[in-house]
């Protein structure tokens, strides 16, 4: 079974999700802790414009949910973790293929 949904047909949303390796980068950190897209860009050294599109991206697909939000000069800065739906679907948001994961680690 790849990325399949309870429907039987592959959860879309998953696929996307997975499709970047910055996605499954932030996914990974995600996995381990709370933290706000400008905690991951400094943190994987990337712009946090890309951080925050690829959150958004994340949400979109279940795979992040906010745990909370503060204020933080005029702007208000968001804390996600991955949902228990990234872990669910078989082999979803949390069943990236090895040879995916080394890619991650090697970028």
């Amino acid at each position: 079974g790849s990325a399949m949904s309870e429907s039987g047909g592959i959860d879309r949303g998953l696929v996307t999700a997975l499709g970047h390796p910055l996605r499954a980068r932030i996914l990974q950190i995600l996995w381990e802790r709370v933290a706000s897209p400008n905690e991951i860009a400094k943190e994987i050294d990337e712009p946090l414009g890309n951080v925050a599109y690829h959150v958004k991206v994340l949400r979109e697909a279940g795979c992040v949910e906010e745990t909370r939000s503060e204020p933080r000069r005029g702007a208000v800065e968001h804390y996600w973790k991955a949902t228990p739906k990234s872990s669910l679907h078989g082999k979803s948001c949390e069943g990236i293929p090895p040879a995916f994961r080394q890619g991650i680690a090697a970028a």
